[in-house]
């Protein structure tokens, strides 16, 4: 059975139980946030649709802005409210468990929680990075974090199908476990004992402090994959702003050698949470930590929706209208314009190259112009990281690219077009304001 079947199969049967998400839950503080309506982010694809040299998570529509590289601004309440909610005071996560009318289920990014994450990221400004290379690392951070809450309820509906669907597992884990972060005490982890050693019983388990650190260590690992430099900025933003749980992530690092791989075991715990919903059990051990894909080989980054909540008019009339986060958006190809230099390279290129050269650049610039990330996924359409002057490009070939800007009135205008070695550094090439020469 396939992910989407698993969660309708899930959806049918809660919906004829009628259940709600318990009073209490941590999770309905974000209900009663009335400011803007989500943005759907994510695709809606199938996956045969997806090339199998793809990166799904590309599949996130890319969120850029024109705010200064100088500073960012600073949302001193969710600042507040990360002592106490942790990484859930920027994203959370809507399960589909439940019928949550105004709330479809998914993940959702606050943009006040990406402008915060991007000041965590602050020092990476010395490696040259700039804003909108912070705001897109920022946007996965909180996303992998939220996937693996996702990954959680995606384990306790296998247990509920496995079971023939006579229990309610998850809302069961919910009410009588998540929730209770002051019953767990990670102290014990620092005395030299092995994680979830069955012989230490003085204090119970928490599903929300071992679902929250593990989801942190989860997005931990993750940022390594990103870039260079997130994951120390990130572990001194866990460590030293998140509460209890949270900030507990690096008890669980992952291993290649499954008998001390505590993230496997931690995993194992939560599983057997979600079997049986006691804050008193601490049954650890196979097969509990199967349930979870963190691989992604089955459960994949485009079978959960995606949205973002923009700020509100009265926090961009306090930061400025170039605070505002937006979608990355593109002109049809025909739209594009060529520079001096372009047309240049581009001719220079046609006389040593084959003919076809001119007919795959055109293929190539269909993709690239398209609305469809996908479609610009397929040729690697892609923002050139520490370009303030927001350069991109995209593959003609294996051994060629084309190289564009997109203007502050979202003009395209392609720039130049050149053989590159694999693994080129395009940070200082076609320097200059193009987007001033139409």
């Amino acid at each position: 059975m396939n992910v989407q079947k698993i969660i309708r199969k899930v959806q049918n049967y809660y919906k004829e139980k009628n259940l709600q998400l318990p009073d209490g839950d941590p999770l309905r503080h974000h209900y009663e946030i009335k400011d803007v309506e989500p943005i759907r982010i994510s695709l809606s694809v199938d996956r045969d649709d997806i090339l199998k040299d793809t990166n799904e998570d590309m599949l996130l529509q890319e969120l850029v802005s024109n705010y200064s590289d100088k500073a960012a601004p600073t949302f001193e309440e969710i600042d507040k409210r990360i002592g106490r909610y942790g990484m859930e005071a920027m994203a959370y996560y809507v399960p589909f468990h439940y019928q949550t009318p105004g709330h479809p289920w998914g993940i959702y990014l606050l943009d006040r929680g990406i402008w915060t994450v991007v000041n965590a990221l602050e020092p990476l400004r010395n490696d040259g990075l700039v804003t909108n290379d912070l705001i897109d690392f920022s946007k996965y951070i909180l996303f992998w974090h939220e996937f693996f809450h996702f990954l959680n309820e995606i384990a306790a509906s296998t247990i509920e199908i496995l079971g023939g669907l006579g229990s309610t597992n998850y809302h069961d884990y919910r009410k009588q476990v998540y929730g209770k972060m002051d019953h767990y005490d990670f102290k014990r982890f620092d005395r030299n004992r092995e994680i979830l050693n069955l012989t230490v019983t003085e204090r119970t388990i928490s599903g929300s402090a071992l679902e929250e650190a593990l989801a942190n260590a989860y997005c931990y690992r993750q940022s390594k994959q990103i870039k260079k430099g997130i994951a120390g900025c990130l572990r001194l933003f866990m460590k030293d702003k998140q509460p209890t749980g949270y900030r507990n992530f690096d008890l669980f690092p992952w291993k290649n050698n499954l008998s001390t791989d505590k993230f496997r075991s931690g995993c194992s715990v939560l599983g057997s949470l979600l079997r049986d919903a006691s804050p008193k059990n601490t049954e650890t051990g196979s097969p509990y930590e199967s349930l979870f894909d963190i691989y992604r080989k089955e459960v994949k980054a485009t079978d959960v929706p995606v949205y973002r909540q923009e700020l509100t008019e009265a926090e961009l009339g306090r930061y400025g209208e170039s605070a505002r986060i937006s979608l990355f958006k593109t002109t049809p190809g025909n739209e594009w314009y060529r520079s001096k230099n372009f047309s240049s390279e581009f001719r220079k290129l046609l006389r040593r190259s084959s003919k076809k050269i001119g007919q795959k650049f055109d293929e190539s610039l269909q993709y690239a112009s398209s609305e469809n990330p996908l479609d610009r996924s397929r040729v690697g359409d892609e923002r050139i990281l520490c370009r303030k002057d927001n350069l991109r490009s995209f593959s003609v070939t294996s051994s060629i690219r084309a190289f564009y800007k997109t203007c502050k009135d979202n003009r395209q205008i392609l720039v130049g077009i050149q053989e590159h070695p694999e693994n080129s550094d395009y940070r200082k090439i076609y320097p200059g304001d193009h987007c001033a020469e139409k």
